[in-house]
């Protein structure tokens, strides 16, 4: 029996504002980016807006981008299925999924991966607690 909780599974529309993001992307046959920004909300008149004076929206602030190439590895993966986990799960990148866990922390707001319609939760991670 796994004593790891069950993923946090949630639709990918209205996730609060603001709040850390990363989405994968798919660039190739055997290539992923995972795209880290902070999101942010925006009036309907702010130049940022990604609606364009339409509506309220949000802006996206690039924090960095990281790639995964290559064949998936572990049981149950198979690259076109990838980032989903067996458990429904979605895969964070390494080190980088460590480093929007802490900046959740710090900044008080919440942290979410994205793939596709699904976003999972990513808890907060207190650095100095350890």
């Amino acid at each position: 029996m796994s004593t790891n909780p069950a993923p946090k599974i949630v639709a990918n529309r209205n996730l609060p504002l603001p709040r850390l993001e990363m989405r994968w992307k798919i660039v190739g046959p055997e290539e992923r980016h995972c795209v880290y920004d902070l999101v942010m909300p925006a009036d309907k008149y702010d130049l940022r807006n990604v609606h364009e004076f339409k509506k309220d929206g949000y802006f996206r602030v690039h924090v960095r981008t990281c790639k995964q190439s290559g064949s998936p590895v572990g049981p149950g993966t198979n690259w076109p299925d990838w980032p989903v986990e067996p458990d429904g799960g979605i895969r964070l990148p390494f080190r980088d999924a460590a480093h929007i866990a802490w900046d959740s922390f710090v900044l008080k707001i919440p942290a979410f991966i994205v793939h596709g319609r699904k976003a999972m939760v990513i808890e907060p991670i207190d650095v100095k607690a350890k």
